[in-house]
């Protein structure tokens, strides 16, 4: 295969997945983690337990990514009252086909149930979402309690292929402009 990796002696594996067997395969096999960007807090810091433990025991050095869907933008009020519902809604059609953990399964039941659930509630432990200064709250959050050192910001992504054309919520122009807002006022909070 041309052209050939410059990484020596490959590139890095990393290996994605929340069931326990899945995060013990990325131990065993990976160079790294790749947390589901949907999961809960809860359900991460339970996933990354497993997966401390089966480096352990097989001589592994822990390293994984947190990743997040994610939504920014100056106006944390457009965000909260016209972005999030319509994105979380897209959002949950997709992850009810995947829904193994008791905690989502609970949401889900309450859902079905006829509970008003917010989007901010089902976005609150799951999304990266608001200002940048809302952002850069939850990064931190992520980091104290996680101790997550690697992000991967998926910015309007996650939606089920058959919603639309595209697996993607926003214009390109809503997802260049975040990526851009990202780069000038988020990511510069975590500069060494």
């Amino acid at each position: 295969m041309y052209p050939r990796p410059v990484q020596r002696p490959r590139p890095p594996i990393w290996v994605a997945g929340v069931a326990d067997a899945a995060v013990d395969r990325a131990a065993r096999l990976g160079d790294a983690w790749m947390c589901g960007p949907v999961q809960s807090l809860s359900k991460t810091k339970s996933c990354l337990s497993v997966y401390e433990d089966s480096c352990r025991r097989a001589g592994t050095r822990p390293s994984w990514i947190l990743r997040r869907y994610a939504w920014v933008e100056a106006d944390r009020r457009h965000v909260v009252d016209d972005v999030l519902p319509a994105y979380v809604n897209g959002l949950v059609a997709h992850w009810r086909e995947s829904a193994e953990d008791d905690e989502e399964k609970a949401l889900f039941s309450r859902m079905d149930a006829g509970e008003p659930v917010s989007a901010e509630e089902i976005a609150r432990d799951r999304l990266l979402w608001g200002s940048p200064d809302d952002v850069i709250g939850q990064i931190k959050r992520y980091q104290a309690d996680t101790g997550c050192d690697h992000l991967h910001a998926a910015f309007g992504s996650g939606l089920p292929a058959d919603t639309s054309e595209r697996s993607t919520f926003g214009s390109f122009e809503d997802l260049a402009g975040m990526m851009r807002l990202f780069g000038r006022e988020v990511i510069p909070a975590f500069a060494d």
